[in-house]
């Protein structure tokens, strides 16, 4: 019976410590929703980031040679910077 009522007592503490860390994670969601909407922190845009299947595409124009930065940008529409990203996240 001894070992019962440990047992019982060390699940409720395993509990309560995921239980904690649950209200942790919460409490940083709501700390960086807040400072998003204040304006310190930027809001990730996701539609920044191009598909898997343009980045592959894109690494293989840029491999021919036969594209400049520019006419890159202009297929894809998105800036010179994000090519550039893109090219270092991928090692084109």
């Amino acid at each position: 019976e001894a070992n019962d009522a440990l047992t019982i007592k060390l699940d409720q503490s395993d509990e309560a410590a995921h239980m904690r860390s649950q209200q942790r994670v919460f409490c940083a969601g709501a700390k960086i929703l807040y400072a998003m909407q204040r304006g310190f922190l930027p809001f990730v845009d996701f539609a920044a980031f191009l598909r898997r299947k343009q980045q592959k595409e894109l690494c293989r124009m840029h491999g021919t040679g036969d594209y400049a930065i520019s006419d890159l940008t202009e297929v894809l529409s998105v800036f010179r910077p994000m090519i550039y990203r893109t090219f270092n996240r991928n090692r084109c």
